[in-house]
This record gives structure tokens, C-alpha cells and sequence, in this order.
């Protein structure tokens, strides 16, 4: 699931939300790809799930998505 750039380079993780899931209810569709959360910076799935637990109790964070797959 991590999304590379045409130089080969990580630039971040694809999800694939399902209906009624958290990544749905937030807004996120499919083949949305993560690459920052908080000003941090992800490329894989495991960063962001990092990031995510890092950040679980707080009530707001920025998270910068390339739509669509970029």
C-alpha cells in the first residue's frame, strides 16, 4: 500500500476506506494517499499507524492527503 512518486520514491501510504469505517466518516476515499500527518512525515502504513496511536487522544491533527491516488 505504500505509493511511490515516478523517481521510485515513498511519498506515502493508499488507503481504502469501507463504508461506516473511521477513514469513511473522516472524508477520506479510496486510493487517497497519506503522506503527512501532523507535519509528519509517512510513507508507509506502519508510520502512519505509529503517528495515529502518537496521536489518538488528541481531538484535532492535520493530515495531508493527495485525492485520488495523486
Amino acid at each position: 500500500w505504500r505509493s511511490r512518486n515516478e523517481q521510485g520514491e515513498a511519498i506515502g501510504f493508499k488507503v481504502r476506506p469501507t463504508e461506516c469505517s473511521i477513514l469513511f466518516n473522516a472524508g477520506f476515499e479510496s486510493n487517497d494517499i497519506v503522506t503527512s500527518i501532523n507535519e509528519r512525515v509517512v510513507t508507509s502504513a506502519l508510520e502512519g499507524i505509529q503517528a495515529y496511536f502518537a496521536l489518538r487522544r488528541d481531538k484535532a491533527f492535520d493530515v495531508r492527503v493527495l485525492r485520488g491516488g495523486g
